[in-house]
Formats: C-alpha cells, structure tokens, sequence
C-alpha cells in the first residue's frame, strides 16, 4: 500500500467520525466535500450548521474532541470567540461550522463545487 492510500484511507475514517460526531450532536444540513482534483489544503471539506452561536461553539468544541480522539493535530481554529463560523483545520479534514445566516451568506458548498478548470476569469467571479 502506497503512503497516500494510506492518507486517504485515514481521512475516510476521520471524516466518517466527523459526520457521526456532528449527526450525534444534531448539527443540522452536514455537507462532506470531496477535494481531490480541487485543492492541496486537505481530502474533505465538511460544513455544518448550529443552531444558535452557543451551538455552533459547541459542534467545535466536539469537532476538536473527535479529531485529538482520532490521532490528528489540530492546526489552527478561527472563529471561536464570535460562533457564528468557526473553522477547525488539520492536515486531512476542514471543518467549517456556521450559524444558518452566515452559511447563506458565504455559501461554501457552491464555492467548491464549482468546476473552475474551463470557465473564463469573468464566469469564476460570478461564482465566488
């Protein structure tokens, strides 16, 4: 088995863990995003709503438990004093946590599934 078989394979599982933690802890509209082809930062991207900024602070602090659980170095989590998004960052997984406003606001979800590689510079704009 090659190094990033094994890479994927742990990332499945911890994104699997994820998704089970924020089911558990009645996140609402959980979206796993595939990035392989799109980008470097990391295998998923995973988006999630709270329902309030005390929620929403509450899904990352059980989003930080599952991932030291599971062997993974946090690398950064941005948000955590306002909870209307928080981000938690680590080398296979992106977990991006929203109250249900700003989520629209910022629509993710679009964002990266977009399909950048034959669309103009103008159209791309459009997207974002």
């Amino acid at each position: 088995m090659h190094i990033a078989d094994k890479t994927s394979d742990f990332a499945l599982k911890l994104k699997r863990a994820l998704e089970k933690t924020l089911n558990d802890k009645k996140a609402a509209d959980v979206v796993s995003l595939d990035l392989t082809g799109k980008s470097d930062i990391a295998d998923f991207i995973i988006i999630a709503s709270g329902t309030s900024n005390t929620h929403v602070d509450a899904l990352a602090g059980y989003i930080t438990r599952t991932m030291r659980e599971n062997g993974v170095d946090i690398l950064s989590v941005e948000g955590a004093g306002k909870c209307d998004w928080v981000l938690i960052d680590s080398a296979y997984i992106v977990v991006h946590v929203f109250t249900p406003e700003t989520r629209k606001n910022y629509n993710l979800e679009k964002m990266w599934q977009a399909d950048f590689s034959s669309m103009p510079v103008h159209q791309i704009e459009t997207v974002l």
